[in-house]
């Protein structure tokens, strides 16, 4: 069963207030938060590091990823991330160059919201 928030982003400015709040409690809504704009969707998964205590937002583990009108998706990628690292948390297991803190998620959610687009300031892959 998918849990979250869905939020359509052709909404009003004033809803831009309550997504960065939205996802600061990703983890007491669900483990998912869509925003859709007309060319597709971007989504957060979100949680703790299994095994250990955080506390602090930008401690927080996500993954973030684009699914476009036509199947293809893109992952925001952490340049400093380790591809050979698997990070385990939330809903799975995930290598070490996809997941990001919560300042990656709060930008590329802001940009994308704004303009329907990635973040050019971004890497993606």
């Amino acid at each position: 069963m998918l849990r979250g928030a869905y939020i359509k982003s052709d909404e009003t400015e004033s809803l831009w207030e309550q997504i960065p709040e939205t996802l600061k409690n990703i983890d007491e809504i669900g483990s998912r938060v869509i925003l859709e704009s007309e060319v597709g969707y971007l989504t957060v998964v979100g949680g703790e590091v299994i095994g250990e205590e955080i506390d602090e937002i930008d401690e927080h583990l996500f993954v973030v990823e684009f699914f476009d009108d036509k199947g293809d998706f893109s992952t925001l990628l952490n340049p400093n991330g380790d591809p050979e690292e698997i990070i385990s948390f939330g809903d799975g297991d995930f290598m070490g160059n996809v997941v990001v803190e919560f300042s990656a998620v709060e930008k590329a959610f802001e940009h994308f919201f704004r303009t329907g687009k990635l973040s050019p300031d971004l890497d993606w892959e």
